[in-house]
């Protein structure tokens, strides 16, 4: 598919919150693989990034927490 009688090639474009692109060969084995490792790294980020996400609350909640205790020592000081 990607050749230049078509203008340089096809991409296959996966939109939902993010886009991802991966372009598309003559080959469809090769495009098929090239779908299936875009698929899968996108469950790999959206692991990652809920893995983040989940540590950046946790971060957040001990800093509320630590401001609080720093906000009660300022005042008896």
């Amino acid at each position: 598919m990607h050749s230049n009688m078509m203008g340089g090639g096809m991409s296959a474009y996966l939109k939902g919150a993010a886009s991802h692109t991966t372009k598309l060969l003559e080959s469809f084995v090769h495009n098929l693989n090239r779908l299936e490792a875009a698929l899968y790294n996108i469950d790999g980020r959206i692991e990652r990034t809920q893995e983040n996400l989940a540590k950046l609350r946790l971060d957040h909640a001990e800093a509320q927490k630590n401001k609080t205790k720093g906000r009660g020592k300022q005042g008896t000081e």
